[in-house]
């Protein structure tokens, strides 16, 4: 997950590329779960996520301090995760969807 992170933040400029590794971060997340429902339920949503975050990842990128909330946010994450702390895990990842979901809603 932190390479992921750290290679999503060296490609934001480049918004295809970091639309893969946008994707890479979250499935590793699932996979480190190690949960074979939420596994297999990315999996399923694989094409779909990458068709919709593609089309609006370069949008949301566009604007620098959107590109900075959401690397941020995935941060928090991260260092939720890395820290052991399944609460703030959540909580980040709930916070980053919300974002996201509103800037697929406006956009």
């Amino acid at each position: 997950m932190v390479e992921v992170l750290n290679d999503m933040k060296a490609t934001a400029e480049r918004h295809e590329q970091g639309v893969e590794f946008d994707l890479f971060f979250h499935f590793a997340i699932a996979e480190a779960t190690k949960n074979p429902l939420l596994r297999r339920v990315i999996k399923t949503l694989d094409n779909m996520m990458h068709q919709t975050f593609l089309v609006n990842r370069t949008e949301m990128y566009s604007d620098p301090k959107t590109a900075e909330r959401i690397l941020g946010e995935h941060q928090v994450i991260l260092d939720a995760i890395l820290a052991g702390d399944p609460a703030a895990a959540r909580e980040g990842m709930l916070r980053h969807l919300s974002h996201v979901e509103l800037g697929l809603t406006n956009n």
